[in-house]
């Protein structure tokens, strides 16, 4: 790729994902009542910005190549149940943000003037909430959890760049 133009150079790549979710049950029995919900959520992508075999045939400004995943994941799970004997209830919520995000600059010849920039991040955000109650005359039980992961594989290269701007005066 020949980049001719003298200004400065912007690749960018950004995901900008949100799921919110609720799940909720509720239950009522004259001798037993079981109730339960559950939410999963999983936000995985791939994101990449590179700039790859470019040559610059002119000096330019910034030279800037940048990468971001910024998913967000609302969760919320709840569970009520009641009854004369006996009652059950469970609420879960499993969340994930995953995926590759990458910035790259290879084998490339630049001129920038300005500052050469490589930036890859994950900001992703995982709110969740799982709750559960249960009331029974003679026996109760009542569960929560709550799993949460960002796995994300975050790169920021640069290999193979020769960066030779001249003066203009």
């Amino acid at each position: 790729t020949l980049a001719s133009a003298a200004t400065a150079v912007t690749v960018d790549a950004d995901l900008r994902g949100e799921i919110e979710s609720v799940a909720a049950s509720g239950g009522a029995g004259g001798t037993g009542a079981a109730t339960g919900s559950f939410t999963t959520n999983e936000l995985t992508a791939s994101v990449q910005a590179q700039a790859l075999s470019v040559t610059q045939s002119a000096n330019g400004g910034a030279f800037a190549v940048t990468a971001d995943n910024d998913a967000d994941i609302l969760s919320v799970a709840g569970t009520v149940s009641g009854g004369g004997t006996a009652a059950a209830g469970v609420a879960v919520s499993v969340n994930e943000i995953g995926g590759d995000v990458t910035a790259k600059v290879a084998d490339s010849t630049l001129r920038a003037t300005g500052a050469v920039t490589v930036d890859a991040t994950s900001s992703g955000l995982v709110k969740s909430v799982a709750a559960g109650v249960a009331g029974g005359g003679t026996a109760a039980l009542a569960g929560s959890n709550t799993t949460n992961a960002i796995t994300s594989t975050v790169l920021a290269q640069m290999s193979g760049v020769t960066q030779s701007a001249t003066s203009s005066s």
